[in-house]
């Protein structure tokens, strides 16, 4: 159980970072981020929040998971 919590843990971290790594190498000299066109730039936004959605996610399961292995493994439930 607690190697899964671990590995959902490093799953929601290696989304959410993959997605903001993204965000900053679209970034130009002033901050604005770049696009071919309006329906790439929606397209893009989309996707990467739905796998930062699914990471935020895959984080907190695997933080409630060793929650509940350390309850079970101190005898607390």
């Amino acid at each position: 159980m607690f190697l899964i919590g671990i590995t959902l843990i490093v799953i929601g971290w290696g989304t959410r970072h993959w997605v903001e790594r993204r965000k900053f190498y679209r970034r130009t000299g002033v901050g604005l981020e770049q696009f071919p066109s309006y329906t790439r730039m929606l397209i893009t936004r989309f996707i990467e929040g739905i796998v930062a959605l699914i990471g935020g996610i895959a984080s907190l399961g695997g933080i409630l998971i060793i929650g509940y292995h350390a309850l079970v493994y101190f005898n607390v439930l």
